[in-house]
C-alpha cells in the first residue's frame, strides 16, 4: 500500500468526530479504502502516536479505534483547514519533496505563522 497523507488527513476527520464513549471501524470510513488498507492506515496513525485504543487484526477483524491522542490532535488541528492543506500540498508539489507526515506539519506550521504573521 503506498501511503496517502490525503487518506491519513481524512481518516484523523472522521475519527475526531466519533463520540467519547465509542470506537472507529471500518464500517464509519468515507475514505473508499478497502478493509487490508483501512487497517493498514489504522495501524500507521496507531505508530505515529495518533489514535489509542487500537484493537483488531487483519486475522481477526477490522482495526478499531477509540479516537485520537494529543499528538493526532495537534497534527489535525495543523492540517484541518482545506485551505492550509491545499497550500502545504502545493508548497511540497512546487519543492519536489515528498510528502511525509512529519514535513505535512512543518509546512502547516510555516503556512499558518505566514497567514497568522505570527511564530507558533
Amino acid at each position: 500500500m503506498k501511503r496517502d497523507l490525503a487518506v491519513v488527513r481524512g481518516l484523523l476527520i472522521e475519527i475526531e468526530e466519533i463520540p467519547s464513549d465509542g470506537s472507529f471501524g471500518y464500517d464509519q470510513s468515507k475514505q473508499g479504502l478497502s478493509r487490508p488498507d483501512f487497517d493498514e492506515y489504522v495501524r500507521l496513525l496507531e505508530m505515529e502516536g495518533f489514535v489509542h485504543g487500537v484493537i483488531g487484526t487483519l486475522e481477526y477483524g477490522s482495526a478499531q479505534c477509540e479516537g485520537l491522542t494529543p499528538r493526532g490532535h495537534d497534527y489535525l488541528d495543523k492540517v484541518r483547514s482545506e485551505t492550509i492543506w491545499n497550500a502545504v500540498v502545493e508548497k511540497a508539489k512546487a519543492s519536489g519533496v515528498a510528502l511525509t507526515i512529519s514535513a505535512a506539519y512543518a509546512l502547516a506550521k510555516v503556512t499558518i505563522e505566514e497567514k497568522l504573521g505570527i511564530k507558533l
